[in-house]
């Protein structure tokens, strides 16, 4: 059961992945933003299935962030819960019920992201995504989907390569029966600092990549922005567009808009 899936995640796995600063790249610890804004509302525009933009809320307990609200999912919300200042835990309702299903986030010593373990409603394992790290940079996903029977099975496998601080290309190996396939994408990057990553915890807590893939964790463990990933050349054309105070307001991919943000600044 895969209960964190996000139509965003599969059109820019689709986009990206067709036919499938520096050392101290510490996700798991972004430090809080400079600027005295905090984002409250994303708009998706994406909508595969003709089921009306969403509107996703952010909502705060004494500015740390502690609930995400997804209305065209039916009244689906998230929580989280910390643990030494870092998120140990997504939790993830259906609206009117005390049914969860959850994420536990594991970290190393050094702050990084270790795994990540998916529960379903039902509160049996049912996908782990292992990282692993070289000279301080991503290396290597490992994605295992489990059976009922507590058995385990990988069947993705993600190897990265980076040029400076950024990830340039992504291999991805699916594990099939009739025999391993293999995809390749490849990515080019503006020189402004990460958007995603100006946010603490973005790579946990934003909505639309809650089901994120191996293809797309460029997003949030490179440097700079993506303005292009390309699979058997294709380009697919990336814009960012800034508000006033200088935060993430419009992610254009192609010629459509995707997301849309609003943030409420002091």
């Amino acid at each position: 059961m895969k209960a964190f899936a996000s139509p965003l995640v599969l059109i820019l796995c689709l986009i990206l992945a067709a036919c499938t600063k520096s050392s101290e790249n510490k996700v798991a610890e972004d430090p809080q933003p400079t600027q005295k804004c905090k984002l409250v509302k994303v708009f998706d525009f994406n909508d595969p299935l003709r089921l009306g933009y969403d509107t996703i809320e952010y909502i705060y307990t004494d500015s740390v962030l502690t609930r995400v609200n997804s209305r065209r999912s039916g009244g689906i919300y998230y929580t989280f819960e910390y643990e030494n200042g870092r998120i140990k835990r997504r939790n993830h309702f259906l609206n009117g019920t005390a049914d969860k299903a959850y994420t536990d986030i594991t970290y190393s010593a050094e702050g990084k992201i270790e795994k990540l373990a998916d529960y379903g409603f039902d509160n049996r394992l049912w996908r782990t995504i292992e990282f692993s790290y070289f000279s301080g940079q991503l290396s290597k996903v490992l994605r295992t989907a489990y059976f009922s029977n507590g058995v385990g099975v990988p069947d993705w496998e993600f190897t990265y390569t980076f040029s400076g601080g950024n990830i340039s290309r992504v291999k991805a190996v699916k594990f099939e029966r009739s025999g391993d396939v293999t995809s390749i994408v490849d990515y080019s990057y503006d020189t402004k600092s990460n958007y995603f990553r100006k946010r603490p915890y973005a790579f946990l807590t934003d909505a639309n990549f809650f089901s994120l893939e191996g293809h797309l964790y460029a997003y949030f463990f490179s440097e700079n922005n993506i303005i292009s990933g390309s699979s058997r050349s294709t380009p697919n054309i990336h814009q960012y567009i800034d508000d006033e105070m200088g935060n993430l307001s419009e992610l254009i991919i192609g010629d459509k808009v995707f997301l849309r943000y609003e943030y409420q600044c002091n």
